[in-house]
């Protein structure tokens, strides 16, 4: 369970976040029952250890979640197979620790997508150790099999590209929970590739 000391996530404040990023889209009905699938994973397994260690794990799920699906929890790729709000392939899915018999179809319901997109972030920072934070999501990108950047410029580029909008989604959470601060009215928007911000290392799984 997340510390006591760690601030818990508001799904509301999820909620909110995902409408100003994707303002349009038809299944924006759908929004809700996702934002309280990424809070209560967020809280539940919280990727970092500070303060606001669920809100950063939060603002890496709807990173990736806008950046493979615009949030849309029923998508599937027509030729990979990927699934759900995440994109992650079934058979990867069974990579993470304990999830052996994991059924693929799960993945399209948004409680059971996030832990298992925690559980797939972990194992990737695991085995990506030896390069930069930035670079981490290699692994998750390509399902495996390792974490080369040379051999897989796509996936590289898809993990600082996720890392940087997080960060500007952290921030906006920041804004949003300070005291006495107006709500921000908007959230960068930015797709390019961006400059490789500073490292912050995630925590090892839950015990039990």
């Amino acid at each position: 369970m997340a510390s006591a000391s760690i601030v818990p996530v508001n799904p509301t404040i999820v909620y909110q976040t995902m409408v100003k990023l994707e303002p349009s889209t038809p299944w924006q009905n759908t929004y809700n029952e996702t934002a309280n699938a990424i809070a209560e994973a967020s809280n539940a397994d919280p990727l970092y250890t500070d303060e606001m260690g669920s809100y950063r794990t939060a603002a890496l799920l709807i990173a990736i979640a806008r950046h493979e699906s615009t949030f849309k929890a029923s998508a599937i790729h027509p030729k990979s197979g990927a699934m759900g709000l995440f994109q992650i392939q079934p058979p990867t899915a069974r990579l993470a620790p304990g999830r052996e018999h994991f059924k693929g179809n799960l993945l399209l319901q948004p409680r059971s997508a996030a832990p298992i997109a925690i559980d797939l972030i972990r194992t990737s920072d695991r085995i990506c150790a030896k390069f930069p934070v930035d670079d981490r999501l290699i692994w998750y990108a390509q399902g495996g099999p390792d974490c080369e950047p040379v051999r897989f410029p796509e996936s590289l580029k898809f993990s600082r590209h996720v890392f940087w909008n997080a960060r500007q989604i952290d921030k906006y959470f920041r804004e949003l929970l300070a005291p006495m601060t107006p709500i921000p009215s908007t959230i960068s928007n930015a797709r390019e590739l961006p400059v490789t911000g500073e490292a912050t290392g995630l925590v090892p799984p839950k015990a039990g």
